[in-house]
């Protein structure tokens, strides 16, 4: 028998339906935030990757004194003496060394004239070249300045200096020493540091 007129309430959903819908609905919240953890982390090692590539381009970072300094084997200031080192090495170079070689090409160590003929010629011309030979001679006093230095590191049975040999390894050829000999390298570097003034603040004249 049908009743009509009668109100009639819709049909009640079961409990455990319910639970399936909600627990639907947090499913599909929970990807979402998972998607937008995926992006931001994909943005993260995209931008991460592109630091380290940007890092990677610059001689200077990676080379082996900067990192011995960002991973703490060096001060900053034996960094620095590091830098020094690599200068008056290289200029010493440039005016009393045949190319590559590292040993003085004679006991007077005069400017070098075969490498260095075009500059010579030009200096001439422009007439510049007492700025060259002074150029030379300071060279040359900054290098004696650095041996004398290294000089107190040298093994005096044998002759050979470990100390210059590591340090032109570091510095100079951008090759790793030997891990067991940083703190002797840091100990020459502060040498070198004191025996310049690296890494010292020059006081304000009041």
């Amino acid at each position: 028998m049908q009743m009509t007129g009668a109100h009639v309430n819709p049909p009640i959903k079961s409990v455990s339906a319910v639970r399936k819908q909600a627990s639907g609905s947090k499913r599909m919240k929970n990807s979402r935030r998972r998607d937008q953890a995926n992006v931001l982390w994909k943005r993260v090692t995209a931008s991460y990757d592109e630091d380290i590539r940007t890092f990677a381009k610059n001689p200077a970072l990676v080379a082996p004194v900067t990192r011995w300094v960002m991973f703490g084997h060096l001060t900053p200031t034996q960094g620095m003496a590091g830098r020094r080192y690599a200068d008056i090495m290289r200029d010493f170079r440039r005016y009393f060394l045949d190319g590559q070689s590292l040993s003085p090409r004679s006991a007077n160590l005069e400017p070098v004239r075969g490498v260095e003929d075009q500059e010579i010629e030009r200096r001439i011309f422009n007439d510049t070249i007492a700025d060259y030979e002074a150029d030379a001679r300071h060279a040359k006093r900054q290098y004696n300045r650095l041996q004398k230095v290294l000089d107190r590191f040298k093994d005096h049975v044998t002759g050979r200096n470990f100390a210059k040999d590591y340090l032109d390894m570091l510095c100079c050829e951008d090759r790793e020493p030997p891990a067991q000999h940083r703190a002797d390298i840091a100990g020459v570097l502060t040498a070198v540091a004191k025996e310049f003034g690296v890494g010292e603040r020059k006081r304000r004249i009041q």
